[in-house]
C-alpha cells in the first residue's frame, strides 16, 4: 500500500523525581518547534531545501526510538543537518565546525555542544537510522505527475504557476507532520496537488490522467489532508502558548518561546 512507515512512537517525557509528564500532545508540540528550528538552522547555513527536509526526515525517524529527555534535540538537531548534507552530497564548508558554530548562535536553537559532540551525535545518528540515509522526496513525483498530464495544456499559465507554487508549500508543510514518516512520496506530491486544486477551484479542467490518480489514492489524500489541516490548528494554538508545560525545566520552557517566536514569525510571513 501508499502507507509505508508508522506514525512517530513517540512516548511521554518524564522528569526524574519531578513527576512531570508530558502528553503525546505536548510531544508532538515540541516536535513542530524543532523542526521550525531546522528551518531556520538551514537558512543561515544556506543549505538547499532538500538537505533541510532530509534532515527533518532523519530527525524525525531518530526520535522514533528516542524522547528529547533520553537524548537532547540541540545536539541531534544539528547533527541531523550535518549528515543530511553530505546525504544529498551538498556538503557544508568546514562541515561539523560550522554547523556547530552557527547552532550555537542561533537564537532558536542556543546549541551548548562543541564540534566534537556534534560529529559524534552525527555518526550516532548514522547507526541508529540503520545506515539508510538516503531519502525519497515528494518534489520530483510532483514535477512528474503535472509535466505527464499536461496541466499548463489546460488551464492559464499564470493560474498553472499558482498552482504549482500551492502544492510545494503544501508538500513542505507536510514535513512539519508525521506525513513524511508514513506515506510514500507519490502520495504527498498528490496530496499537494488536490490541496492546490481545491484552493484554486480548478478541480473540473483537470487533465484526465490527474483526476484518475486523485480517484485512486483518495483514502490517503483525505488521511494526509487531516494532518494538515491538524497542523494549521496547532500552530495557531501555539502562537498563543507562553510555555510548554507547568513545571518544565527552564531549558526547554526558554526554547519553547524561542521556537513560538517563530512559528508566530513564519505564519505572519505565509499571511503576507
Amino acid at each position: 500500500g501508499a502507507r509505508v512507515g508508522h506514525a512517530m512512537g513517540v512516548r511521554s517525557l518524564a522528569y526524574a523525581g519531578g513527576g512531570l509528564v508530558l502528553s503525546a500532545v505536548e510531544v508532538g508540540d515540541l516536535m513542530l518547534l524543532y523542526v521550525q528550528s531546522m528551518h531556520a538552522l538551514g537558512r543561515k547555513l544556506k543549505v538547499s531545501h532538500q538537505v533541510t527536509a532530509t534532515a527533518i526526515t532523519h530527525f524525525r525517524r531518530f526520535y522514533q526510538a528516542y524522547t528529547f529527555l533520553e537524548k537532547d534535540a540541540l545536539l541531534y538537531l544539528p547533527a541531523a543537518l550535518l549528515l543530511a548534507s553530505k546525504a544529498e552530497e551538498d556538503p557544508i564548508d568546514d562541515g561539523a565546525k560550522r554547523v556547530a558554530s552557527v547552532a550555537k548562535t542561533l537564537p532558536e536553537l542556543r546549541s551548548p555542544y562543541s564540534v566534537e559532540k556534534v560529529a559524534e551525535a552525527e555518526l550516532e545518528l548514522l547507526v541508529a537510522l540503520g545506515y539508510r540515509y538516503a531519502v525519497r522526496h515528494p518534489y520530483k513525483p510532483l514535477q512528474h505527475y503535472l509535466a505527464c498530464a499536461g496541466l499548463r495544456g489546460c488551464i492559464d499559465e499564470r493560474v498553472c504557476d499558482e498552482v504549482v507554487r500551492t502544492a510545494t508549500y503544501a508538500i513542505n508543510d507536510c514535513y512539519r507532520t508525521d506525513v513524511v514518516l508514513c506515506y510514500a512520496p507519490h502520495v504527498i506530491a498528490l496530496s499537494g496537488i488536490h490541496i492546490a486544486t481545491a484552493v484554486h477551484k480548478i478541480f473540473p479542467h483537470l487533465p484526465s490522467l490527474l483526476h484518475e490518480l486523485l480517484s485512486a489514492f483518495n483514502a490517503e489524500i483525505g488521511e494526509v489532508t487531516a494532518e494538515l489541516l491538524e497542523l494549521y490548528r496547532q500552530t495557531s494554538r501555539l502562537a498563543e502558548n507562553d510555555e510548554l508545560a507547568p513545571g518544565a525545566s527552564a531549558k526547554l520552557n526558554g526554547h519553547w518561546r524561542a521556537a513560538r517566536d517563530l512559528v508566530k514569525a513564519s505564519e505572519g510571513k505565509r499571511k503576507a
